[in-house]
C-alpha cells in the first residue's frame, strides 16, 4: 500500500476529528446564528472558544473561568463527539482484536462507553440501544426503530477498511453494523452510500462527480427506491447555490427539527455532505463552512463532508492548528490517535481486515 493512501486514511479520520470538534460549538443552532461565526472559524479564531451547556445557551464565547461557572458542563475547544469517539471505537475493537472487528464486542464497548459517563454528546437511539445490553437484551436485539444519524456518523471508516475489497463485503458489513442500533433500511442505506464515497475517493486520484453518483445508484438502486431517486436528483442539486440546495434536500428529511436548519435524519445529512464536499474538493476549510453553515446537526454533517475532504486531499492539506487541539476529555489527543492509526495501516496494508 501506497504512502498515499496513508495519507488518505489519515486525511479522512482527522478530517472527520476536526469538523465534529468545530461543528459541536454550534450542534443545533440555526442558519443565522452560525453565520456570525463563520469568519472566526475561518481565522482560526474559534480555538478559543468552549463549548458548553446552561438553560440560557449551549455556546459562550471565549474561554473564561466566568463562562466555566455559568455552564452545568463545558468541553474546552477541540473535543469531538460521539459521531467521533464512536468511529475510533472501532480502531480500537480492531487493534484489541488483531485486524478482526467484532461487531459484538462493539455494541458491548459503545455500552461501556455510556456506563463510564465518557459518551459526549448522544443520541436517544444509541442510548436506547446500550439500556437493552444494559437490561440483558442481546445484541442482535437491542436496535431501535429509527432514521437519525446513528449508523450514519460511523460509517466512513468502513470504507477505509474495505477499500479494495467487493461492494458485497461493503454491504454485508455496514449492513450488520447498522442494524445493531437503528433498525431501518433508511439508515443502513445511507450508511453504505457514505462508506461507498470514501472507498471511492481511496481508489480514486481525481473525482468525478457524474461517474460517483452513477456508482452510488447503481449500488443502492434495488435497496431503496427513496435514496435512489435523491442520488438522481443530486445531478441537478450539485449545481444550485447553496440555499437553493438547502431546499432541496430538505425535502427529504425524515425527522424535522424547525425551516432554518437541516435535523439528525441520516438522508439529509449524507446529502448535504456530498453536496459540500462535491463543491468544495480542492478545499477542506471550504467544504467545512459549507458543511456548518446548512445548521442543525453540523457536528455530524461536519464530521462525514470533512472525512471526505480528508481522504481526497490527505491529511498534509488540514489545518494543523486545528489538528493539534483535538482531544477526548483532555486524555486520547492527536498524538494518541496518530499512533493508533499507524497500527491500523499495519492491517490494511497487510490485508488482515475481516469483520465477525
Amino acid at each position: 500500500m501506497s504512502t498515499n493512501y496513508n495519507n488518505k486514511i489519515k486525511g479522512s479520520i482527522f478530517g472527520g476529528l476536526i469538523a465534529d470538534s468545530i461543528g459541536f460549538l454550534f450542534e443545533g443552532h440555526s442558519q443565522s446564528f452560525i453565520k456570525k461565526y463563520l469568519k472566526r472559524i475561518e481565522n482560526k479564531e474559534i480555538i478559543n472558544y468552549v463549548r458548553g451547556y446552561s438553560k440560557k445557551l449551549n455556546i459562550n464565547g471565549p474561554i473564561n473561568n466566568k463562562n466555566r461557572l455559568f455552564c452545568k458542563w463545558s468541553y474546552d475547544f477541540g473535543q469531538y463527539t460521539d459521531d467521533s469517539q464512536l468511529s475510533l471505537l472501532i480502531i480500537d475493537n480492531i487493534l484489541k482484536n488483531s485486524g478482526k472487528f467484532s461487531i459484538e464486542d462493539y455494541g458491548y464497548q459503545i455500552t461501556e462507553l455510556f456506563v463510564n459517563e465518557k459518551i459526549v454528546g448522544y443520541g436517544n437511539t444509541t442510548k436506547t440501544f446500550t439500556k437493552n445490553i444494559i437490561g440483558g437484551i442481546k445484541y442482535k436485539y437491542a436496535g431501535h426503530i429509527s432514521t437519525s444519524n446513528g449508523s450514519l456518523m460511523r460509517s466512513d471508516i468502513f470504507g477505509i477498511l474495505f477499500f479494495n475489497k467487493s461492494n458485497e463485503t461493503l454491504i454485508d458489513c455496514i449492513y450488520k453494523q447498522s442494524m445493531m442500533t437503528h433498525l431501518s433500511n433508511l439508515s443502513f442505506v445511507t450508511s453504505l452510500c457514505s462508506a461507498y464515497v470514501i472507498k471511492y475517493i481511496m481508489n480514486n486520484k481525481e473525482i468525478r462527480t457524474d461517474i460517483l453518483l452513477s456508482e452510488l445508484y447503481s449500488l443502492i438502486k434495488k435497496i431503496n427506491i427513496k435514496i435512489s431517486k435523491a442520488i438522481t436528483e443530486m445531478n441537478n442539486i450539485i449545481n444550485l447555490e447553496w440555499k437553493d440546495a438547502f431546499i432541496e434536500i430538505k425535502k427529504y428529511e425524515t425527522i424535522v427539527w424547525d425551516k432554518n436548519k437541516l435535523s439528525s435524519c441520516c438522508l439529509t445529512t449524507f446529502l448535504w455532505a456530498l453536496y459540500s464536499f462535491l463543491n468544495n474538493k480542492n478545499s477542506f476549510e471550504d467544504c467545512l463552512i459549507m458543511a456548518l453553515q446548512v445548521g442543525g446537526d453540523v457536528d455530524t454533517i461536519g464530521k462525514i463532508a470533512c472525512s471526505y475532504s480528508g481522504c481526497y486531499l490527505g491529511i498534509n492539506n488540514l489545518p494543523k492548528i486545528f489538528l493539534e487541539k483535538i482531544h477526548d476529555n483532555n486524555e486520547r489527543n492527536y498524538q494518541i490517535i496518530d499512533s493508533q492509526i499507524n497500527k491500523l495501516i499495519e492491517y490494511i496494508k497487510n490485508d488482515k481486515i475481516y469483520y465477525l
